[in-house]
């Protein structure tokens, strides 16, 4: 705990002095998921879903109403998430494969 400050300003400054590559995540074409628990901050959470929707090509938002990022969807719902991920893994595989005969 004594490191956790020194930790967060690293990772702040890091931050500050990097330019994030929205176009180079627009090219990334593979499914991506996002779990959020409704519990947590809606306005934060959500907003940073809705940013990723506009740059990722393939984005899927699960909303776990009765979640929070202090009990987060993996450890009440994980039927439900293991479902979520098993079908964005199928998907990924489906886009993988060749079009055609092969």
């Amino acid at each position: 705990m004594a490191a956790r400050p020194a930790g967060i300003r690293a990772m702040v400054e890091a931050f500050s002095h990097h330019d994030l590559d929205r176009e180079a995540l627009g090219r990334f074409d593979h499914p991506v998921y996002f779990a959020l628990g409704a519990l947590s901050n809606p306005d934060q959470f959500g907003e940073e879903a809705e940013r990723l929707a506009r740059v990722l090509g393939d984005f899927w938002l699960q909303v776990f109403p009765d979640r929070h990022h202090f009990d987060p969807p993996h450890r009440v719902e994980a039927p439900a998430l293991a479902d979520a991920l098993r079908s964005l893994w199928q998907r990924a595989e489906t886009a993988r494969r060749p079009r055609g005969g092969g």
